[in-house]
């Protein structure tokens, strides 16, 4: 992982948070020492919530909120006007905080369990985070899973107590932060035994669904949803300025707002998107942002259960919008532990009338644009690192109407021969001499100079390769506007600024710039930043204007502002000699280390002390609190620093700060790695051609694996669990009988490149007799030590009964709920429940996948009821992979209800590769995606006697060729929800062999009547989305006229019962009886289950 920081961008945005001006009709005050009943009209009468404030606003309102925490959920629901617009925004240089979550402390080591910890929490838990990388943790069922998942956590909803284990083993909860976001109700925390029933789980720290209003600088920090939404009907609405992290999503427009301005805002570390578009909207603006590695985190890998935006760092995810303009942002996902499908941004759907994406820098990833008919675009002067522009273009024919010119695009990160200007801290400005002039999102030269204290030619200072080594020479040169770069080295003597606009002087790449005795003098110069310097004596003295200094280290160093107004934050300040003198101005200290006083280390009168930290520092610390009213208190401890000054390993300090869980102090701790260890490693044969490699990473987990056999099989590269667990498996198929083989693996850890190789011999038997035997599990009475003979020996889990298993046994479930993630490579078995409907193989929520057949055939699957399945479109509940003749009969696919929704997005049946013979027969498919979906190739298929309800696509789709021989028949196809045309029932390629009919539609008129479709053909992609009008019957009519199907089917109400009671037995009235093929029933025969059903109600 490469590690960059962002200085340069955020001391450009740090200069451009001043909205344009408005003057207020009146001005409503908010404080954390306010009180909602006052009227919030003086500064000395301050309204206590920001929310109570939105209830107040009228046009022409200024908002002005204090510094300090605000836990609540502003919902802006009144209008300003384009004369009088309302605005709220943050008092100058104060945090004025949104903050969702509560910091846990009091941790102790769970007993018997490596790397687990414990604490008491007394809320119901809707999120967790470790404040330390802004990963969102995972939540398991079990203390038993916690132990098996690195980032995961499980809470007693019994005892109130909270199990975590970190994602970094070396990490101890009180280092990593644990922050949990509380489920809410009516804004109040609810207590963790509260039943927890229709709770809204996707919370925004700001709403806003009026117009006319402006949202400024604010700091926004763990909320489960977005950090500011602003939904239809909100038209002329400003986002500025602002600071979000530890959302899911960091600034959402949804549905069809109109004139929207994001601007001038940080997203970090989102675990989903940092900035979404959805749906439609008109003119919405998206300029100057800094979007820094967000997207999933782990232990979520890439899927989308860890967000409520997307996958994409950047995205508009939607159709038929117009007008949109991205600009100057840029836009960062280099951290590969973050990364998702290698794009930075996704346009996803058509921007109509014009798309401009223009002056942008992505790091780390592609641009991807979704294009359909008549999209307009234009991609300009853009600069894309480790990544490319493409396009992803359905089959339509029509020409694209847009324009892409003078962008740079690179393979890889910047190299020594493109003359960026700083690429460690993210400046990608060409330099005099870059072969990328005239292109890319800074077409011209950069203002940039260059001091190298070691240089031995100095040269004009326009590169690294010729700076100057004159500290005075090369100030006095500088120009209005332009930054100076340190190299690495130690410099001395006196710097000396004066009347400029606008100056930056910052370390250049990763090594310790060093000012030994060094005198600063700054006078007059409107905006001046300093950033990643190390002072040791000197002093340094600005007088008038602006200064920002960050990230440095000050020892014996006195700073004097003289009629300036200075920012110091993030940076470390050492001893009595280096004392603080701010003047009368305005200063600013925030996130500041002061080591070893014994006085007070800054004074004067209008300084504003944000969250510093005292270190052996007492009576300093006692002092400051006597001196300095703080909303967000500064706090003593006791530590002990490396000589250098910088905060040790695993320091809590680290994530600390405001403004983005920063470190406090400007010396950041070393980066400390733990080998990988491997444990367990071994192998098992299934078949004499299959074999399983298992292992254990106790200490954390790979980030991918491979398995290379030294003959014979292809290599195999494998993921470690579905959430990056602490164990892992691999199938080798294709392997000889009776041979020894020498088999390498090689685990890489995350983020790294450099795997761990491990190696072990097996030599697979010359043959494995199928042993036709019986293996029976109870998920409630049973253990996975027991035989499994009997029921009286039953196992526990699912997955010890298909490890025990051979070909041709049979694996009885009792009555239970089965829990994980299970793959099936053994032919001839037959999965049944001793009562159909109630052994269910629940996914928990968790996994992608319940079941996955893998290159098998002759597999049956009785009686099994699929449950827990996440909202996502990659999540299957039962994987059909490579097989031949498997049955699927008598089986319940749940709606998956999940706590604070009302249903489900996934496949339920999921066909993948070449599905050579299935048969589905009495079924219910209740909601998702797709009830049935054979992705690649089918034939020899029949569906016969099943119900689909609420299903978002197809209820069926099956990629076949001319020749494919299937049947679809006594099906009943009801509510089917799809909003883009999409039918009941879809075919890759029309043939003669297709058989569809006696089946019965109800209610598919959504937004129009459809009833069948022929799109997509058999190979890689058999897409059932969008089909063109041509090819879509929308009646049964056409589906007579156009393929020869429906012959005999119905449109009618099959007169089901109460379907969220799963009452899918038809009534005595009902048209589907009598009327299927051969005189049977349409649809499924519900007696077979019995009252098991009632057990998936609410699931």
């Amino acid at each position: 992982m490469q590690k960059f920081s962002l200085l340069f961008w955020t001391l450009l945005l740090g200069f451009s948070l001043a909205a344009a001006d408005f003057v207020p009709l009146r001005t409503l005050y908010v404080s954390p020492r306010g009180d909602d009943n006052q009227s919030g009209l003086l500064p000395e009468q301050p309204l206590r919530s920001i929310n109570k404030a939105a209830q107040l606003v009228q046009p022409g309102d200024l908002v002005l909120v204090s510094g300090g925490r605000y836990q609540e959920q502003v919902v802006i629901k009144t209008s300003g006007t384009a004369a009088n617009p309302i605005v709220f925004r943050a008092q100058a240089g104060e945090t004025a905080l949104l903050d969702g979550g509560f910091l846990l402390t009091g941790w102790t080591a769970t007993a018997g369990r490596e790397y687990v910890y414990e604490t008491d929490c007394p809320y119901a838990i809707n999120m967790l985070w470790e404040r330390c990388t802004l990963n969102r943790s995972l939540e398991v069922n079990t203390l038993d899973m916690v132990a098996q998942q690195p980032g995961g956590y499980f809470h007693d909803l019994t005892t109130g107590k909270l199990y975590v284990r970190c994602l970094n083993s070396i990490d101890l909860p009180e280092q990593a932060g644990i922050v949990i976001v509380p489920l809410r109700q009516g804004g109040k925390a609810l207590p963790y035994n509260d039943p927890q029933k229709n709770i809204h789980l996707w919370d925004n720290a700001v709403f806003i669904t009026s117009s006319y209003i402006h949202w400024e600088n604010f700091e926004i920090a763990f909320y489960p949803a977005s950090g500011v939404r602003v939904q239809a009907p909100a038209e002329h609405c400003v986002v500025r300025g602002n600071t979000i992290y530890g959302t899911t999503c960091g600034i959402k427009t949804y549905g069809e707002p109109k004139h929207i301005l994001l601007e001038n805002n940080m997203t970090r570390r989102i675990c989903g998107s940092g900035i979404m578009l959805s749906g439609k909207g008109d003119h919405i603006t998206v300029h100057n942002n800094i979007l820094d590695q967000n997207g999933p985190c782990p232990p979520y890998l890439s899927n989308r259960s860890c967000t409520e935006g997307t996958l994409y760092n950047l995205c508009y995810y939607g159709g038929e919008g117009t007008n949109f303009t991205f600009t100057d942002n840029l836009v960062i996902s280099d951290d590969s532990t973050r990364r998702c499908h290698n794009n930075t941004m996704r346009c996803k759907g058509a921007v109509r009338q014009l798309c401009q994406i223009r002056g942008n820098v992505f790091v780390g990833g592609s641009v991807e644009l979704y294009i359909v008919p008549d999209s307009q675009y234009v991609l300009q002067n853009n600069t894309i690192l480790r990544g490319k522009i493409y396009y992803s273009r359905p089959p339509t024919g029509n020409d694209l109407v847009g324009e892409e010119r003078d962008n740079v695009s690179l393979d890889a990160y910047a190299k020594p021969e493109d003359l960026f200007a700083n690429p460690g801290k993210y400046d990608f400005r060409p330099l005099p001499g870059s072969p990328h002039l005239g292109k890319g999102a800074s077409p011209q030269a950069a203002p940039v100079r260059y001091l190298d204290a070691g240089i031995a030619q100095p040269g004009n200072g326009e590169t690294p390769a010729t700076a100057g080594n004159d500290l005075q020479k090369m100030a006095q040169s500088l120009q209005d506007g332009q930054t100076l770069y340190f190299l690495p080295g130690t410099y001395t003597g006196t710097l000396t600024l004066s009347g400029k606009n606008s100056l930056s002087l910052l370390a250049y790449g990763s090594g310790e710039v060093i000012f030994q005795d060094v005198t600063l003098n700054a006078s007059n110069v409107g905006k001046l930043k300093l950033e990643g310097i190390s002072c040791r004596g000197g002093s340094w003295t600005i007088s008038g204007g602006q200064a920002e200094i960050s990230s440095c280290l000050f020892d014996a160093v006195p700073i004097t502002g003289k009629g300036a107004q200075i920012t110091l934050k993030n940076s470390t300040l050492v001893g009595d000699k280096t004392a603080v003198a701010a003047g009368k101005l305005r200063m600013v200290l925030r996130n500041n280390l002061f080591v070893g006083y014994s006085v007070l280390p800054a004074q004067g009168t209008a300084i504003i002390s944000e969250n510093n930290a005292f270190v052996n520092s007492p009576a300093a610390f006692k002092l400051w609190q006597q001196q300095y009213t703080e909303a967000h208190p500064s706090f003593a401890l006791a530590a002990e620093l490396t000589p250098d000054y910088r905060l040790p390993p695993g320091s809590a300090l680290a994530q600390a700060g405001l403004g983005g869980a920063t470190a406090i102090g400007g010396r950041a701790a070393p980066p400390v790695r733990e080998e990988l260890q491997i444990a367990d490693l071994q192998a098992e044969a299934i078949l004499p051609t299959l074999v399983k490699i298992s292992w254990r990473t106790p200490n954390g987990y790979a980030d991918s694996v491979s398995v290379r056999p030294n003959q014979g099989a292809a290599a195999v590269g494998v993921q470690q669990g579905s959430y990056k667990q602490s164990s892992g498996q691999a199938f080798l198929h294709g392997l000889k009988p009776g041979t020894e083989y020498q088999i390498n693996l090689y685990f890489y850890p995350l983020g790294e490149s450099k795997p761990v190789p491990k190696q072990i011999s097996y030599t697979t038997p010359l043959e494995i007799l199928p042993s036709n035997s019986t293996c029976y599990v109870d998920a409630q009475a049973g253990a996975d030590s027991n035989s499994g003979l009997s029921l009286a020996e039953a196992k526990r889990t699912l997955a010890a009964a298909i490890a025990a298993c051979r070909g041709g046994d049979t694996i009885l479930l009792a009555p239970g709920v089965y829990t994980g993630q299970m793959d099936l490579h053994l032919d001839g078995v037959t999965i049944k429940a001793l009562q159909p409907g109630t052994a269910c193989l629940n996914a928990a929520y968790l996994y992608d996948y319940v079941l996955k057949l893998n290159q098998v055939k002759d597999v049956v699957l009785d009686g099994l009821a699929f449950v827990g399945l996440r909202y996502s479109a990659s999540v299957s509940a039962l994987i059909i992979s490579n097989s031949k003749n498997v049955t699927v009969q008598n089986c319940l696919f749940n709606c998956n209800y999940a706590r604070g929704s009302s249903g489900c997005a996934n496949i339920q049946l999921m066909g993948t590769g070449r599905i050579e013979g299935l048969k589905v027969h009495n079924c219910v498919f209740h909601s998702g995606f797709h009830g049935i979906w054979l992705l690649n190739w089918s034939d020899q298929v029949e569906i016969s006697n099943c119900a689909f309800t609420a299903i978002g696509t197809n209820a069926i789709h099956l990629a076949c060729d001319q020749e494919a021989k299937i049947s679809v028949y006594n099906n009943i196809f009801h509510n089917l929800r799809g909003e883009v045309g999409t039918p009941g029932t879809s075919f890759g390629t029309y043939g003669k062999n297709i058989f569809c009919d006696y089946n019965l539609h109800w209610n598919t008129k959504n937004p129009t009547p459809k009833i069948s479709q022929i799109t997509g053909g058999a190979g890689h992609w058999s897409g059932p989305f969008r089909p063109m009008p041509e090819d879509t019957a929308y009646t049964l009519q056409d589906a007579r006229e156009k393929y020869g199907f429906e012959k005999h089917s119905l449109l009618a109400d099959p007169k089901f019962g109460d379907l969220s009671r799963w009452e899918f037995a038809v009534g005595a009235d009902s048209p589907a009886l009598g009327q299927g093929r051969d005189g049977g029933n349409i649809g499924p025969d519900m007696s077979v289950f019995g009252d098991a059903v009632q057990g998936l109600i609410g699931k």
